[in-house]
């Protein structure tokens, strides 16, 4: 029986060293999808046949499959065919049975996708289903591509000097040119919203009360945020934004931060420059790519919605993938680190990153080893203490690397999370109650739910309120981010699929929102490493002009006309905007500051100041002063009767009563109250 062990060991290790290393991590994923695909076909026909269910019924449109499914025999039958799928491959591993092995996760998938669509059909599902057998099959039949990937930063290329480019420097200085431009555009954008009086408390007015906060105190305090005082990071965790205070401090203004923002925005174009330089894009292209991120609507328009912390992830999160191109392990933790420091939920695009790049360093042929740099004759060479990790081997550095952003990614969201749940305000996990069938309001219930029944988050994903913002953000790119035949990097297509598809918020899955930022960062560098492994030129241009060409038409069709509306709105209303300025004036600084959501901001230099809409009455009445615009009828719609629109007139009819009277002469629909007792200076006097 021994010799007989001996003979099996002797000839599944024969097998296994005469296979590259990389081949091999790619027959394990494939058998390790296969199972985890006939496990989750057990569940949902398991499921179906108990519920007994007709095509008038879509099982999913609720959570009742993910609740009623197990995850334990899940898992077992996953590990139990896994072992058999290995045992055969060992025994028969032929051309006939790589084949069949190949193909395995794509008929797994077809007999999935056919039990769901017949007992819920949707034509936005059914086109995602297909989408991912046409990708499936593709794998199969052609394989992964697995040619140098990085061919400016492998150790044999190093010391190759890199061909000289025609008119590099001009097309450097039209993109300068450009990102100029849009700073300026940006900047006048959401400046002129502030003078507009267009910019609501949340968020812009947390913000600006916030750094009047830090400029004091140096802590980022708020009363606007949850009607009391308290740390925003309390709410959300975001230290970055102590980058900006010292400009802050010397321009003490919303205006500035508004500049700021606009400037971090276009800095973008940076990282991205020497990305696409990096993975071999000629000058113009490389040009046509910087001009299509400041364009691309989803991006330049999230700026319609002022100052948020989320707009640090694209410079950040390119700049972190450019480092990991660039094998910079020191570059690449600092900005791993200043990207989770943006806010909890940004752990998720560095976790993803980490695992993408574990599985791009063992799916990769690549060398094995980098040679250390020789020191030139008769010179003394300089002690670097990161020296073992410039003299690691190649492919373990990018794996060590790739693992220790996922932990330390995983890490922080799990410390962080539970510091705001013990003493904070709690994660807000409530944007993905369609997932979370136990109740449990963790955010655990929805990974359990992809693995249970991965076609209830396609259901999700395929929402019809959904599927404008899926063909508008990847049909602008001309769908780039898909075209690849490197299976590692849709993983980086998971942010995108819970940022702005699997959660029921609205504002997550619609334009001109804060939450694209991220995404934007992975789908640029998606378009950059797909474009650079096209290997015709004229196709790679032709895909990168009409990529630009979209994103120019869309801005001039949907960003310029909603920014232009704001700077035009001041010009023909400047002497009005500049009484109701006049008016806010005659508010002390030290007062405590009740107001409707549009004064917030001008306000925001104050101790104490309340949104009215989100504020209690108690608070409302412990103000020196009160500060409303009738028109605003969301702001005081719980002070309004049955049948009521706007509760203004009882809500001054509240102030009279608690003894507030005007302060100064109306203005249109503008009122200015105080507590009896209190000195009004007209700042117009000397």
């Amino acid at each position: 029986m021994s010799m007989r062990i001996r003979r099996l060991l002797h000839g599944v290790t024969q097998k296994l060293t005469h296979i590259p290393a990389h081949a091999l991590f790619s027959r394990m994923l494939t058998r390790l999808l296969s199972a985890w695909l006939f496990a989750a076909l057990t569940e949902s026909v398991l499921f179906v046949c108990a519920y007994g269910a007709s095509l008038d019924a879509p099982l999913l449109a609720d959570l009742s499959a993910p609740a009623a499914m197990s995850l334990a025999r899940l898992v077992l039958i996953t590990l139990l065919v896994f072992v058999m799928l290995t045992a055969l491959d060992l025994r028969l591993s032929g051309r006939v049975f790589s084949r069949i092995l190949s193909l395995l996760p794509a008929g797994l998938f077809a007999l999935l996708s056919a039990l769901w669509l017949a007992v819920s059909f949707a034509w936005g599902l059914f086109a995602s289903a297909l989408l991912i057998e046409i990708i499936l099959l593709t794998f199969a039949l052609f394989g992964r591509d697995v040619r140098a990937e990085d061919a400016g930063t492998l150790p044999q290329n190093a010391a190759r000097p890199a061909a000289p480019e025609k008119h590099a420097r001009l097309y450097g200085w039209l993109t300068g040119i450009l990102a100029v431009l849009v700073f300026a555009f940006l900047s006048v954008w959401t400046v002129s919203r502030i003078y507009t009086f267009s910019t609501p408390s949340y968020d812009l007015g947390i913000f600006a009360q916030m750094f009047h906060h830090m400029k004091r105190s140096g802590l980022p305090l708020t009363t606007i945020e949850r009607d009391g005082l308290l740390s925003h990071f309390a709410v959300h965790v975001s230290p970055v934004y102590y980058l900006m205070l010292p400009v802050y401090m010397l321009f003490p203004y919303a205006e500035t931060l508004q500049i700021l923002y606009a400037l971090v925005m276009v800095l973008a174009v940076h990282p991205l420059w020497k990305l696409a330089k990096l993975h071999g894009l000629s000058a113009p292209l490389r040009a046509l790519a910087c001009a299509a991120l400041l364009l691309y609507p989803v991006f330049s328009g999230a700026a319609s919605f002022d100052l948020h912390e989320n707009g640090f992830l694209t410079l950040f999160l390119l700049w972190l993938l450019y480092y990991i191109d660039k094998n910079r392990v020191i570059p690449a933790a600092v900005f791993a680190l200043l990207t989770l420091s943006v806010k909890e939920d940004a752990a998720m695009y560095v976790g993803v990153i980490g695992l993408w790049l574990m599985i791009r360093a063992m799916a990769n042929p690549g060398p094995d080893a980098e040679a250390p740099a020789a020191a030139a004759p008769g010179t003394r060479r300089v002690v670097n203490p990161f020296r073992h990790l410039k003299d690691m081997p190649f492919k373990r550095k990018r794996l060590l690397l790739g693992l220790g952003l996922f932990v330390t990614a995983v890490g922080y969201f799990l410390w962080v999370t539970a510091w705001l749940q013990r003493a904070g305000d709690g994660v807000m996990t409530g944007r993905f109650d369609n997932l979370i069938y136990d109740g449990s309001g963790s955010l655990f219930a929805v990974v359990k739910v992809v693995f249970l029944c991965p076609f209830k988050v396609l259901f999700e994903c395929t929402d019809p309120d959904k599927l404008p913002y899926i063909a508008y953000s990847l049909g602008l790119l001309a769908g780039l981010p898909l075209i690849t035949r490197r299976y590692e990097r849709y993983l980086l297509l998971i942010p995108f699929a819970l940022m702005h598809l699997v959660p029921d918020y609205v504002y997550m899955h619609r334009l001109f929102f804060h939450y694209a930022y991220g995404t934007t960062a992975l789908l640029f560098y998606l378009v950059i490493v797909n474009l650079a492994d096209i290997r015709p030129r004229l196709l790679r241009s032709g895909a990168l002009c009409v990529t630009a060409a979209l994103c120019a038409v869309w801005f001039c069709l949907t960003v310029i006309p909603k920014a232009m509306y704001y700077p035009q709105r001041y010009v023909r209303n400047r002497a009005y905007f500049t009484a109701v300025c006049e008016k806010l004036d005659v508010v002390p600084d030290y007062a405590s500051v009740a107001c409707s959501t549009f004064y917030a901001v001008r306000l925001a230099d104050h101790d104490v100041l309340y949104d009215i809409k989100y504020c209690s009455t108690e608070h409302l009445l412990s103000c020196d002063w009160v500060v409303l615009n009738r028109a605003e009828k969301n702001s005081y719609k719980k002070y309004a009767d049955k049948g009521q629109e706007n509760g203004a007139d009882n809500l001054i009819r509240l102030l009279e009563d608690n003894g507030y009277r005007q302060a100064v002469d109306p203005l249109d629909d503008m009122l200015i109250f105080r507590r009896p007792g209190l000195t009004v200076i007209d700042p117009a006097k000397p």
